[in-house]
């Protein structure tokens, strides 16, 4: 195994036909039945499955009844009032899509409540699903009480994959 790391975690065929043709000598090698499992060739041999490259499911038909949302930032530039994030609204039946001007990750709940507000009022438009990913500012116990009050559901994907979170995810 020694032998194997040394030499770049080449194959152990590889390692058998160095010392056979005298390419490497004063190494005796004990042949086993099975090799030992080297941890780093197993960990850079592991892969993932592929996103797809279209969306799996139905796309909503009706305006705002699914909306995906995503946080950019910390701006490497101040923008208006010395903001420094913005958080995404997009629909997913039009891809309409709203911004709304962050000073920190923290103001999340109040773009969303100001968001919903606007589009109960002047819409009459009800969010039944809100796509995010896991983050802290979509997890919290005000954010999900609210959006439990309100009976939108929460679909969260998977922490870290952006693929599953493609139509905010290009936005930003």
């Amino acid at each position: 195994m020694e032998l194997h790391c040394r030499l770049g975690h080449i194959a152990p065929h590889a390692i058998r036909e160095l010392i056979a043709k005298h390419y490497v000598t004063g190494v005796e090698i004990i042949l086993s039945d099975e090799p030992e499992a080297c941890k780093a060739c197993i960990h850079a041999k592991s892969t993932r499955w592929p996103i797809p490259t279209e969306r799996e499911g139905v796309c909503s038909s009706t305006f705002r009844e699914e909306v995906h949302s995503d946080i950019w930032g910390p701006s490497q530039v101040t923008m208006l009032g010395g903001r420094k994030y913005y958080v995404s609204f997009t629909d997913d039946a039009t891809r309409y899509s709203t911004l709304y001007l962050l000073h920190q990750k923290s103001d999340t709940f109040e773009a969303f409540h100001s968001f919903n507000a606007c589009l109960v009022n002047h819409q009459g438009a009800h969010i039944k699903f809100l796509n995010t990913d896991p983050g802290g500012e979509y997890l919290n116990d005000k954010f999900s009480t609210y959006l439990q009050e309100h009976g939108i559901e929460a679909k969260l994907s998977v922490h870290n994959v952006h693929g599953q979170s493609g139509v905010s995810e290009r936005l930003n």
